[in-house]
């Protein structure tokens, strides 16, 4: 096989796998929901991508103990016993609730808490894996890193056909079916891990550059250094720190040299995921209401199911249009992040059942589909546009792409906080 379809089978298992583990909860939440209640759409969330983002910020320090090929195996690896074990969790763990004047009251909640404390391992260890591959990438040619963003998009759109497909076969078998459903899922997240594991172990090993190189160019790294300081001459950076060999250079250092380079960048893709998570999924999957026959007396869980397929499908396709080279302008892609704000009323318009446009069944997959395109589209966009910036200097576009990667996570974990007071209004304009 030759190289560069090696590397784009491995970029796009890679891709896939970045994201298996918010992508696994996220399409079994219906069989936790039937569990713990509907609290999962918010409390499941908030755990895993605070683990996503505090492990985020170690990443670079990780970086310096571990290669890429043990961060990446190694976090796959402890994902996927996690994933496993959590099904197996909600269905043996006590976990009681009752309706007592039509509002749902719970009970023995130590299996909801040890789930909660699983989703937060769920999102380091998906974390430490999912920043190394997004480093990884970033240093690869532009059309691998824009096939590694779009199979990100596969990613959810997989698990969420997937998920449809295994819960249509096992419905007729109530709880123990989704249960058996929900394995067999977690099963195949888990096989995609290890295949991607074992891809990327030939990768690095028969293609080692230029991924594998560990050091700034000293003629690249003391060009950033001399125009970092004539541009912060009355910053806290001395001079002489600045003047250090590159293989001394500090953290801190680095950070500083890279931002110079990706500049607001990070700001918009944190943007991105803030106003995303912010609304998805909680806003805009659990507080949706179906009234359409045609759903069958299922319409709840089946809307559900399918909000989440459409999201996913515009994710890829915002992702697969995003990719393309023509639409890398920094401008246009702060426009099209600032424009997505405006999904804050449109969601909130169609969860108050605003009007017979907004009440309309068909108007929440409409607005989700878009929703999720601009999502899409932005992120390859700003994600491609960044690790351009570093000008192929590999150390610069390595930690570029640990801060965007940061931005991300950062951008989920916030905008899981802010879910929270959105779900709050919800639940009291409702009642």
């Amino acid at each position: 096989m030759e190289k560069n379809t090696f590397l784009k089978i491995t970029f796009i298992l890679l891709g896939i796998s970045s994201l298996i583990g918010w992508n696994a909860v996220l399409s079994t939440f219906s069989y936790f929901s039937v569990k713990f209640g509907p609290r999962v759409f918010n409390g499941f969330t908030a755990p895993l991508q605070v683990g996503q983002c505090l492990f985020g910020v170690i990443m670079p320090w990780l970086a310096t103990k571990l290669s890429l090929l043990t961060r990446i195996a190694g976090g796959l690896t402890i994902l996927s016993i996690l994933l496993v074990f959590l099904p197996i969790l909600a269905s043996i763990a006590p976990s009681d609730m009752v309706t007592i004047d039509d509002e749902l009251q719970y009970s023995n909640n130590a299996g909801y808490y040890i789930a909660l404390v699983m989703t937060f391992f769920i999102g380091a260890f998906n974390s430490i894996a999912q920043n190394s591959m997004i480093a990884l990438a970033a240093q690869q040619a532009g059309e691998i890193n824009g096939l590694y963003w779009i199979a990100t998009g596969l990613s959810g759109l997989s698990t969420a056909v997937l998920s449809l497909i295994l819960n249509a076969a096992f419905h007729s078998m109530g709880d123990k079916g989704q249960y058996i459903a929900t394995i067999i899922f977690f099963v195949f997240a888990s096989l995609t891990s290890f295949t991607a594991i074992f891809l990327t172990y030939l990768m690095i090993k028969k293609y080692p550059a230029p991924h594998e190189q560990q050091e700034y160019d000293h003629e690249d790294f003391d060009q950033d250094k001399k125009g970092l300081v004539s541009e912060t001459m009355e910053s806290d950076i001395s001079e002489n720190q600045m003047l250090k060999a590159d293989d001394e250079a500090s953290f801190m250092d680095k950070i500083k040299i890279a931002f110079t380079h990706v500049r607001f960048i990070p700001v918009f893709i944190f943007l991105i995921y803030l106003t995303t998570f912010t609304l998805f999924p909680g806003v805009m999957m659990n507080n949706v209401e179906f009234k359409g026959s045609y759903l069958s007396k299922d319409a709840q869980l089946w809307g559900t199911q399918f909000l989440n397929v459409t999201y996913q499908i515009g994710d890829v396709l915002g992702k697969t249009i995003g990719g393309n080279p023509i639409f890398h302008k920094v401008k246009g892609q702060y426009i099209a992040v600032l424009a997505r704000l405006g999904f804050i009323a449109t969601s909130l318009l169609v969860v108050f059942q605003q009007g017979a446009f907004f009440s309309n069944d068909w108007f929440p997959f409409v607005n989700m589909l878009l929703f999720a395109t601009t999502n899409g589209f932005c992120t390859a966009g700003l994600m491609s546009l960044g690790p351009q910036k570093g000008q192929g200097k590999q150390k610069v576009i390595e930690t570029i792409g640990f801060i965007c990667g940061f931005a991300l996570t950062f951008g989920i974990a916030m905008g899981s906080v802010t879910a929270i007071p959105f779900a709050e209004i919800v639940k009291l304009h409702t009642q």
